[in-house]
């Protein structure tokens, strides 16, 4: 009885979350199936377009361009890259709908294997992955810092621990906030590639 009165407590907590502002349209997750649903697909939009969009079109061409020989070399490896990416984000699509719990890529390695392999996966992100893609952004940023001002290595240093810093900050602020600079990073990525 008491976990039923919870159950609905925290179902109504959800909805009253969901209604606010432009998160009505949000679908809401099932029932007993971890966190509320805050992120719209324009919020999914503008997560997939800072991530390929930062990384991949304004830094990695130019590596492409020195390590290749041709136009048709570059253009085949990122033709490939686009397919792989595509059967990745398929297989995570069939995976996410296998298993709609909240945990994403660990609940898929626990169903899959066995809980030590997620639990290596996460410290692997942790410790490697999530830093040194990081730390590679970061360097891409001040490279093109480095286009607009004079930049020596210290200030390059400095630039790069500020706008981490930043970064930090706002995702400490929480959800909202964090939403709304995606979008807009994204909107100005997108406009910026475009025009470019």
């Amino acid at each position: 009885m008491l976990k039923s009165v919870i159950s609905q407590s925290t179902r109504q907590s959800e909805n009253s979350l969901l209604l606010r502002g432009d998160l009505a349209d949000v679908p809401q997750a099932p029932a007993g199936h971890g966190l509320p649903r805050h992120l719209s697909t324009w919020d999914a939009f503008s997560l997939v377009i800072g991530t390929v969009v930062g990384a991949g079109v304004f830094v990695i061409p130019s590596l492409l361009a020195r390590t290749l020989p041709s136009a048709a070399g570059i253009l085949a490896v990122w033709l490939v890259s686009g397919v792989l990416t595509y059967f990745g984000a398929l297989a995570y699509a069939e995976l996410g709908a296998m298993f709609p719990e909240t945990g994403g890529q660990y609940v898929f390695l626990r169903e899959s294997y066995s809980p030590p392999v997620p639990f290596l996966c996460g410290w692997t992100l942790f410790m490697v992955v999530t830093p040194g893609g990081i730390a590679s952004l970061l360097a891409g940023f001040t490279i093109y810092v480095g286009l607009l001002v004079p930049v020596t290595a210290l200030s390059a240093r400095a630039v790069a621990i500020g706008v981490l810093a930043v970064f930090t900050y706002i995702n400490y602020c929480g959800l909202q906030i964090g939403v709304y600079v995606q979008r807009t990073l994204a909107v100005l990525k997108f406009s910026g590639s475009y025009f470019w």
